[in-house]
């Protein structure tokens, strides 16, 4: 009797690192070697999906090269798996899927600071750690007002687990 057989190249698809929110293409090339139909259908997880939609048929003997797309919308490792369907359902072939997401994460090391008593025309010091233990770099800006002061005002880039001192 005629059997449904599938291949996928890549075998596993990999996204690696992408920044949360924005999308990562990859294309997946599905051969239907059989002499009936298959159907493909389409990864749980809402940040990846196929750009011809949900599912899709394959003729005996077609093969066809899908538009993969990963946007994360959380930070860490995702994974899911597309799947090949033979007529009445027959699981055919797996197709895993992984991604990563990475974003930025500020934290600092008070949520105020106290400067005592300070004499008119005098100083008060205090030290602010701004830290970024996420897993992307954190775009910044540093900028006080009133009487205050930052000796490193002005904008830069924290890489992801790193950390600078603001005196």
């Amino acid at each position: 009797p005629p059997a449904p057989q599938g291949e996928a190249w890549p075998p596993r698809l990999d996204f690696g690192p992408q920044r949360v929110g924005q999308p990562s293409r990859r294309q997946l090339v599905l051969r239907n070697r059989g002499t009936l139909p298959v159907e493909l259908v389409a990864a749980q997880d809402s940040s990846l999906r196929l750009s011809q939609g949900a599912s899709l048929r394959l003729a005996a003997g077609e093969t066809r090269a899908l538009d993969l797309v990963y946007t994360p919308g959380v930070r860490g490792v995702q994974a899911d798996t597309l799947y090949w369907r033979a007529p009445g359902g027959t699981p055919l072939l797996q197709v895993p899927l992984t991604g990563q997401g990475l974003a930025p994460d500020l934290q600092l090391s008070a949520t105020s600071l106290d400067f005592g008593a300070v004499l008119v025309g005098g100083e008060g010091r205090q030290v602010l750690t701004l830290s970024n233990p996420g897993s992307a770099p954190l775009q910044y800006r540093l900028e006080l007002k009133g009487p205050y002061r930052l000796d490193r005002a002005g904008e830069g880039q924290l890489a992801a687990g790193a950390a600078i001192q603001l005196p």
